[in-house]
């Protein structure tokens, strides 16, 4: 049972009193973006010797950490199997800049696929993180598309989404199938993109956009570094 004020207010998981309805037309269609493009995350870099978000589980804490990652012939950043080091971006969503924040995670452990949200604190901007451009562009266009959410991709196609559109952040559906299309995204994530069973997928991804958070986070201005209190460069600047 449940009371509030010393009231009955639910019994038996059932509530005994009437809600009211609202009218969420003021805050959705929210996500104001161009359909993405897989070459808008190419990441061409000056030297292969990069900052590195890297990722806590268990914490929304990051560091900051240098590593050497591979590059194509076109000096652009590519995904090594070896390496668990893969791309995110942040894009701003809310229709006024049309920025796109690119950085690189470490720790996530994700392969073959990408995901996506509009649950990114504090701006709430679509994050995306993944170890190819093509499933990235998927992922971002299909959060588009529903208008805000959670999204997988995998190998040029959507796996399963969670709708979330009164500002990409809050759904219209019960309770009970929010529930089950989370636990579906739960399970696609860990036995398809094999992410680590140590890592909350979409908790972990929400906060990596929170730049008030040490040590090293992603906006879509690109990468803050929180203890220098300043934006930072992906490529490390070589000492001479």
């Amino acid at each position: 049972m449940v009371y509030k004020k010393g009231r009955l207010v639910a019994k038996n998981k059932k509530a005994l009193f009437e809600t009211k309805k609202i009218n969420p037309s003021s805050v959705m269609n929210t996500v104001k973006i161009d359909t993405i493009r897989p070459e808008q995350f190419e990441m061409e870099l000056k030297t292969d010797i990069v900052n590195v978000i890297r990722m806590n589980p268990g914490s929304i804490v990051t560091e900051r950490v240098v590593r050497r990652v591979s590059l194509n012939d076109k000096n652009q950043f590519i995904a090594n199997r070896h390496l668990d080091v893969v791309k995110i971006a942040v894009i701003e969503r809310h229709g006024k800049t049309k920025n796109i924040g690119l950085g690189l995670v470490e720790n996530f452990n994700l392969k073959n696929g990408a995901i996506a949200t509009t649950i990114a604190h504090d701006s709430h901007n679509i994050i995306v993180i993944g170890d190819n451009d093509l499933d990235m562009s998927v992922a971002v266009n299909e959060i588009k598309r529903i208008d805000g959410g959670i999204t997988i991709a995998q190998n040029g196609k959507i796996e399963a989404s969670l709708e979330l559109p009164i500002a990409g952040l809050m759904s219209t559906e019960s309770m009970e199938t929010v529930s089950e299309k989370l636990r579906t995204l739960r399970t696609i994530a860990y036995d398809k993109l094999r992410i680590s069973p140590k890592v909350e997928p979409f908790m972990t991804l929400s906060f990596l956009a929170l730049p008030v958070i040490p040590e090293l986070k992603i906006t879509d201005r690109g990468y803050f570094d929180v203890k220098r209190f300043d934006w930072i460069d992906i490529e490390v600047e070589e000492k001479h």
